[in-house]
């Protein structure tokens, strides 16, 4: 992906090839963008690890909080901004991505599809993907639904999260058994906004000096 010069949990994340990947950070630490590039990087066969695995046509399947602020105000403009020009119809975001049905289509006949938390888990049901992207925590049926969806595949997910103050069942369920080495097909990164080269320490201290101790901690 043109322009994008990932630091160095990014550049871990990327490398990494086991099936699951959760990437936990502050606000900032830059998992987001990692999560859409990764995303990029399979539907444009551009990967460096799993271009030969997972050749175009991909389908991708990328999962937001909810419509309005998750999928049209984060995903999208990152996707506009992380995909090359030379994969889109006619060169154009416009042409290749339809709003009605959030269906993005690539000229290499990848597709990805985007859905949002708050819809109904049935939703989530259908045909197989090569992969699956969760942008913060998904509720745990929509979770399960959605790696179903990878069995035929052997595809892979990776979810990007940041966790304000308590995790749900990602706790139990994902994050304390990968630190503890029993999910050996998932490997944890954790990142904090300090980490990111582009923000100034300074304008975090001062940007969150109302926060208590703990949800600054989180965040």
């Amino acid at each position: 992906v043109a322009n994008y010069t990932p630091m160095e949990m990014q550049k871990q994340f990327h490398e990494c090839t086991t099936q699951g990947r959760l990437f936990s950070g502050g606000n900032r630490a830059g998992k987001t963008v990692a999560g859409v590039v990764e995303s990029v990087k399979w539907l444009t066969g551009t990967h460096e690890v799993f271009s030969e695995q997972f050749r175009p046509p991909v389908r991708g399947r990328v999962c937001g909080v909810e419509f309005d602020r998750g999928i049209d105000l984060v995903l999208i403009p990152e996707f506009k901004k992380w995909v090359p020009t030379e994969f889109l119809i006619e060169g154009k975001w416009e042409r290749s991505y339809h709003k009605a049905t959030r269906l993005l289509t690539l000229t290499n006949g990848s597709t990805c599809e985007f859905m949002s938390y708050d819809q109904d888990v049935d939703k989530f049901a259908g045909t197989s993907r090569h992969f699956c992207h969760f942008d913060e925590e998904p509720p745990k049926a929509i979770f399960t639904e959605c790696l179903a969806r990878l069995i035929d595949t052997n595809g892979h997910w990776w979810m990007t999260m940041t966790p304000l103050i308590e995790f749900s069942w990602t706790a139990d369920d994902l994050y304390e058994p990968i630190k503890d080495g029993r999910i050996p097909f998932i490997t944890l990164f954790e990142a904090s906004t300090r980490d990111n080269v582009h923000i100034q320490s300074d304008a975090i201290d001062k940007l969150t000096f109302i926060m208590d101790e703990d949800e600054r901690d989180a965040r």
